[in-house]
């Protein structure tokens, strides 16, 4: 057994065995009733949830991009012309995710929240946003999927830098569609009028935001947690006061929740957050194009894999 079979049976197994613990938890505690409010042991389990999330997805990527389930999606594809086959590739890899990771959503999204009192979703109202998520994330990755297969056969050996190049717009286009198109999806927004809407208004003029729009998000829908965010940039800034926040707490501390997220877009964060995309999309690109240099690669991922139509010249 060389090391690399090795390390993809490790990927394999905790990837397999997390997914059946959780799909098995979502059985057992299906009809559990709420627990008591605990806001310590609610983020230390959301932050284990983090970091076995993050090596969950790692484990998953190995082993489709380095094994034979991945060298199965690659063969379903062949049938299709050249332009269609990473994104098929992509809407397989898609399903297969949404369907092995079903339980593991169900617990950490909507049996966890519950648990700990801070939700009253409904079951079907769940389901339907997981649908539209799930549906928008996979129609999202299929089309940059063929847009980037297209840079990788267009230029096989400069892909990194034009993938990087066109990164930069994509993260700043993600800032101003999701506020306006994607967000009204999930739950409604409504214009907040009266006195609260003038206390907000002289309180983003202050920060120099005093154009931006001032939102009322049925929040309940999801959570009883109680929040507000500043989202957009540019003229598309809008202040969002959760319905939780409004109905439950004093104007004065609604402001103050409000003033510390202006806090974010008088540092500027959105768009920290954008360099720091930029920063990880590029690290990603050039390792993943070093590494295929350097090692060869995997047919699935090398310049020359000519099942997605890529003939560098050498």
């Amino acid at each position: 057994m060389n090391a690399r079979t090795f390390l993809l049976g490790i990927a394999a197994g905790f990837s397999a065995g997390y997914a059946a613990y959780r799909t098995a938890e979502a059985f057992l505690h299906s009809g559990a009733g709420p627990a008591r409010r605990n806001a310590a042991r609610y983020g230390a389990v959301r932050r284990a949830l983090g970091v076995s999330g993050l090596a969950r997805s790692l484990a998953g990527t190995a082993i489709i991009a380095h094994s034979s389930l991945g060298e199965a999606l690659e063969r379903n594809a062949r049938f299709a012309p050249v332009w269609l086959r990473a994104p098929l590739f992509a809407a397989q890899a898609a399903v297969l995710d949404a369907v092995l990771d079903a339980g593991v959503d169900y617990v950490e999204e909507f049996i966890l929240e519950r648990r700990f009192d801070l939700s009253e979703q409904s079951f079907s109202s769940w389901v339907s946003d997981k649908i539209k998520e799930e549906l928008l994330g996979a129609g999202i990755t299929i089309v940059l999927t063929g847009i980037f297969a297209g840079a990788v056969r267009r230029f096989p050996w400069t892909w990194p830098a034009i993938a990087s190049l066109g990164t930069l717009p994509l993260l700043v286009a993600a800032n101003i569609v999701i506020p306006i198109y994607i967000m009204p999806l999930f739950n409604r927004y409504e214009a907040i009028e009266g006195p609260l809407e003038q206390r907000l208004r002289s309180l983003a003029s202050r920060y120099g935001a005093g154009d931006a729009e001032i939102l009322r998000m049925n929040m309940s829908k999801q959570t009883k947690k109680a929040n507000a965010f500043v989202t957009g940039i540019g003229r598309t800034h809008r202040i969002v006061v959760g319905d939780t926040l409004i109905e439950n707490f004093p104007i004065d501390e609604i402001e103050f929740v409000v003033a510390h997220e202006l806090g974010h877009y008088v540092a500027r964060d959105s768009w920290r957050m954008i360099a720091v995309g930029q920063a990880a999309t590029m690290f990603v690109l050039f390792g993943a194009f070093a590494f295929v240099q350097v090692t060869g690669g995997k047919r699935l991922f090398s310049p020359s894999t000519p099942s997605f139509g890529v003939h560098p010249a050498h």
